[in-house]
């Protein structure tokens, strides 16, 4: 469940892997998340994929 995810992402933590470990943890929470909203053919995308930074 989520403390796996937490753990696993804490572990990359502490070993200084920030960015590997936010992408484990993106990557896993995607697994779960679509288990519970599979994608349909019929989807839209509601939200546009670009990276947005702000100050």
């Amino acid at each position: 469940g989520w403390e796996r995810i937490r753990d696993g992402m804490a572990e990359r933590f502490a070993r200084g892997a920030f960015g590997e470990g936010l992408v484990y943890a993106v990557r896993e929470v995607g697994k779960v998340l679509a288990r519970h909203f599979p994608w349909r053919p019929d989807d839209v995308n509601e939200l546009p994929d670009e990276v947005v930074e702000e100050d």
